[in-house]
C-alpha cells in the first residue's frame, strides 16, 4: 500500500474483515477516497486476508506512509 502514495503522505486506512479473513470494507479519508490515489489504496487493502476469526467481523486502522514508488501489478 505505500507505493499507492507520494513519499511523505501519510493515511489513515480502515479495513473491517469478515469472520471468513477476507476484507468486507475499506474505508478511506474524503479527500483521498475518489483519486487514483485512493482507488490504489482500496484495490491494494482488499487484497488483504488474515486468518478465520469466531466474531462476525473485525475492524482495524492502518496507518500508511507513502514511499513513492510506483506499484506493481
Amino acid at each position: 500500500m505505500r507505493a499507492c502514495l507520494p513519499a511523505g503522505t501519510n493515511v489513515a486506512v480502515s479495513i473491517t474483515f469478515a469472520g471468513s479473513g477476507v476484507v468486507r470494507r475499506v474505508r478511506l479519508p474524503s479527500p483521498i477516497e475518489r483519486t487514483t490515489e485512493g482507488r490504489c489504496l482500496r484495490e491494494a487493502a482488499r487484497a488483504a486476508r488474515v486468518r478465520p476469526f469466531a466474531r462476525p467481523s473485525q475492524s482495524v486502522s492502518v496507518g500508511v506512509r507513502g514511499n513513492g514508488q510506483t506499484p506493481t501489478r
